[in-house]
């Protein structure tokens, strides 16, 4: 990424449809011509194995990348324990995405980074079901000079 903007986007995991509606949209349109060369990076905390098949993954327009423990997304305040109902409905499919008994998740976040480094546009929430649109979230990528 020296030197070169960027899209990251911090997801929860497979196991999440909204993430993987998200993903797809942006596997979509980072298909497109004009966007071949948009950077980015997906990052979760699953183990790379459950994260997605190798073939898959060869065939994507951007990086999967795992956070292992969740520690970059720790850096950045983007971590949340679950609570008692969360673990009831989320809990297992954490554990066994993770390989960890920590029962932990990124709020999911988008971020774009311009050449220097810097995080020129955000998106968080804590609600999982809000998410920067992927059309915006490139369109900012397109407009850092």
């Amino acid at each position: 990424m020296d030197g070169h903007k960027a899209i990251i986007s911090f997801y929860r995991g497979s196991w999440c449809p909204y993430c993987n509606l998200e993903l797809r949209a942006y596997e979509a349109l980072l298909n497109e011509e004009e966007n071949k060369d948009v950077v980015m990076f997906a990052i979760s905390p699953e183990k790379p194995d459950v994260t997605l098949k190798k073939q898959d993954i060869d065939k994507l327009n951007f990086k999967v990348l795992s956070d292992p423990n969740n520690k970059l997304a720790e850096k950045l305040h983007l971590v949340f324990h679950l609570n008692k109902d969360l673990h009831k409905l989320y809990g297992s499919s954490v554990r066994k995405s993770t390989g960890t008994d920590e029962e932990n998740l990124p709020i999911p976040a988008t971020y774009v980074i311009d050449s220097d480094k810097k995080i020129v546009n955000a998106w968080i929430d804590a609600d999982y079901k809000k998410r920067g649109e992927p059309e915006e979230v490139v369109s900012a990528y397109r407009d850092i000079k």
